[in-house]
């Protein structure tokens, strides 16, 4: 199953003087517009990457596969914070912490359940995940940010009478296709 957000990151990854920066821009006419693409750039590349930028909180809900084991959709993991064994919306229990584990090295992550849980129950999963700072990110990511609040800048229209565009810039997919979770 698909994890849900319970709170959300507190800050941007990258900020608007950045993106001035990045797109020459020495005005203040367009800053809430600026705004506005930094998020959705940070949600749209979130998306695409599969990783969450900034530390913030999801809870998967789901059953265990294989055995013993839980596989998150969001990476990169920094802690599991709680497990909860549920029947339906409510909440039956809650595990020991010293019953699972965090499994260090893997990507997407995997939490082993050290005590066997019986087949079918449902587990819900609350976990931190996401860089703690923007320094810590890869500095591809917050590269492809900028491009992509540039390119979005420059190109307000999905097509204009010299072009279509169609799609992202490649130095945009580059930098995006080298972070990407890959799952089976």
């Amino acid at each position: 199953m698909a994890s849900i957000l319970v709170t959300p990151a507190t800050q941007e990854p990258v900020t608007l003087d950045m993106v001035k920066a990045q797109s020459r821009i020495t005005h203040a006419l367009d800053d809430a517009l600026l705004l506005s693409y930094i998020s959705s750039a940070r949600d749209y590349l979130e998306i695409v990457t599969r990783r969450q930028f900034l530390a913030c909180t999801y809870q998967w809900i789901g059953y265990q596969s294989p055995p013993r084991t839980v596989v998150l959709d969001r990476s990169p993991v920094q802690a599991v914070s709680e497990i909860a064994t549920m029947t339906g919306s409510v909440v039956d229990g809650i595990l020991d912490p010293t019953t699972y584990r965090l499994v260090p090295g893997m990507d997407p992550a995997v939490v082993a359940l050290l005590t066997p849980v019986a087949p079918g129950v449902l587990l819900r999963v609350t976990f931190t995940v996401g860089w703690a700072t923007p320094q810590a990110m890869p500095p591809s990511l917050i590269q492809a940010m900028l491009l992509l609040v540039a390119h979005w800048y420059e190109h307000r229209e999905a097509s204009t009478m010299e072009r279509n565009i169609e799609r992202l810039p490649y130095a945009i997919e580059a930098l995006v296709w080298a972070n990407k979770l890959v799952t089976a």
